[in-house]
């Protein structure tokens, strides 16, 4: 007896079945974000959520290392809570992409999932690899494939832009699709 799927690990509407003479890897209609894309989301969600608000902090008397603690707290929070659990920080909801995992089915159906909390704090600590061996982490996007830098590749999530998922985020989504999410 199978258990039902939470909230985050809920199929999207479409499916891409794999197999002989089937697509490739997520199959064609998925588009993954460029790596512009992925590092104007990250000066979103890292330099206006956590440098600014640490050294404005800092510039009005407060202790550095508390600065840095409350900073950290909010980019955990919009990095690794929100995403987790929707696929969007603050800076990819904005520029219309979302953070996902992907799953193959004893069907042999494969699923993009959203990450979920644990690996979205997990990748905000992680950025550290990406920061390492003078940041070449976050140029990786360009020679990869799937745009995935080195987090990505630990945590097996890969960024995917859409306009629709722009305009969905900020609309109220239809009964018919409300449906087709819930399984």
């Amino acid at each position: 007896m199978t258990q039902p799927l939470l909230p985050h690990e809920r199929p999207l509407v479409s499916t891409v079945e794999s197999g002989p003479g089937r697509r490739g890897y997520l199959g064609q209609d998925i588009k993954m974000a460029h790596w512009l894309w992925r590092m104007a989301s990250g000066f979103i969600d890292y330099f206006l959520l956590g440098w600014i608000p640490a050294n404005v902090l800092t510039a009005m008397g407060m202790y550095p290392g508390d600065a840095i603690l409350i900073a950290l707290g909010i980019v955990c929070i919009n990095s690794g809570v929100i995403q987790g659990n929707t696929g969007q920080s603050i800076g990819k909801r904005l520029l219309g992409m979302k953070l996902m995992r992907s799953y193959v089915s004893p069907d042999i159906k494969i699923y993009a999932l959203f990450p979920g909390i644990l690996v979205g704090v997990l990748r905000v600590f992680l950025q550290v690899i990406n920061a390492s061996i003078l940041c070449i982490g976050y140029f990786w996007p360009l020679v990869n494939m799937k745009y995935q830098t080195w987090t990505d590749l630990v945590c097996g999530t890969y960024v995917t832009r859409d306009r629709s998922v722009f305009l969905m985020s900020m609309a109220k989504p239809s009964k018919k699709l409300q449906k087709a999410l819930r399984g």
